[in-house]
């Protein structure tokens, strides 16, 4: 996998490993936070949140990575959203310093981030840190911009990487797609 769709997978796998998830393997469906796709509708039922993507995303039929719960990419910019319904180890999980050990691994990872940038969002009746950085990829220059917020003891979080030319349309399309989240 290279390019937006790796880099976007990697930001959620590592992710995952900051905050020592859990996937719910074990977990019933009422308590299992995680995703679950249905054609072009993402739904998590213990979490009680879902959204519907227009025909401009499409579903990608990649094998399941690490902290990822779907994926989907625009046909025209090929920027990817994915997103997750984890539950972390630990509960009182801090979304700043979690997303600051996920930038410290990035960047042991791929060297230098550029244009950093911390933001809050609210949708969905939820608080959300974003966290915004540009990074060169296996394929050139990516942006990534990351929505991260605790629910009934689970982690959500979702994540839209593009190539950086076509990245300020990307990221908002990703933000309008995110904020058709809504609670059930």
């Amino acid at each position: 996998m290279v390019g937006a769709v790796g880099v976007g997978v990697a930001a959620l796998s590592v992710l995952a490993s900051v905050l020592g998830a859990a996937r719910g393997s074990s977990a019933s469906a009422s308590t299992d936070p995680s995703f679950h796709v249905d054609g072009r509708r993402v739904v998590s039922k213990a979490l009680k949140l879902e959204m519907s993507l227009p025909e401009i995303w499409m579903r990608l039929d990649v094998p399941a990575q690490p902290g990822s719960d779907f994926l989907f990419q625009q046909k025209d910019t090929n920027t990817v959203l994915g997103g997750y319904g984890l539950a972390p180890d630990e509960h009182d999980v801090n979304l700043e310093s979690t997303l600051d050990r996920m930038l410290d691994q990035k960047r042991q990872k791929w060297g230098a981030l550029e244009s950093i940038r911390w933001d809050d969002d609210s949708f969905a009746g939820l608080d959300w840190k974003t966290l915004s950085f540009s990074m060169i990829g296996p394929t050139g220059p990516v942006r990534n911009k990351l929505w991260v917020a605790k629910k009934a003891g689970a982690v959500v979080g979702f994540t839209c990487s593009g190539a950086v030319p076509t990245f300020a349309e990307s990221d908002r399309r990703c933000s309008d797609v995110i904020h058709r989240l809504e609670a059930r």
